[in-house]
């Protein structure tokens, strides 16, 4: 990239710096945060993904990077991919993996609601009910029993 000014080649630095901007700009980040990704509120949250699926000295490891889960390449590398394809993140909801045992991928990944998350454990337990199979809290929903009480019932049969 020539500088228009001097006529020289920008250097290493300017050229990342510049593709660094382009990316925030495509994210949507706010101006006052582009000095530092640490500062976005979900940097926290792309730090603790990443540490769960690829540090196995990490607590929380056992049950997602040693089941085989991991982060996509273009996440993994890259913040800003990550801000551009989750976008901001509604009140009240955390990352959420549609698919259980998948990715943590584009296709795969939503914010959810912690009662959708409790919802989409690997323990959640499926029943038979009007001919589908649905989530057993689901048809307490239906019922309009508890969930307590249609363990119960699910439990002696």
């Amino acid at each position: 990239m020539i500088n228009p000014k001097t006529g020289k080649r920008a250097s290493r630095y300017k050229r990342q710096l510049d593709a660094h901007v382009k990316t925030w700009k495509q994210a949507g980040l706010d101006k006052r945060r582009r000095g530092s990704k640490e500062n976005h509120e979900l940097y926290t949250t792309w730090r603790h993904m990443i540490n769960r699926c690829h540090k196995p000295h990490i607590k929380g490891y056992e049950d997602y990077g040693a089941r085989g889960i991991s982060v996509c390449l273009d996440w993994r590398k890259s913040f800003y991919a990550f801000v551009r394809d989750m976008g901001e993140r509604p009140i009240g909801t955390t990352i959420n993996r549609v698919d259980n045992d998948g990715n943590y991928t584009p296709e795969n990944c939503e914010w959810a609601t912690k009662l959708i998350q409790n919802r989409n454990k690997r323990t959640t337990v499926y029943i038979e009910f009007d001919g589908e199979f649905k989530q057993l809290t689901v048809v307490a929903d239906e019922l309009g029993i508890s969930d307590r009480q249609a363990r119960y019932m699910h439990r002696i049969g």
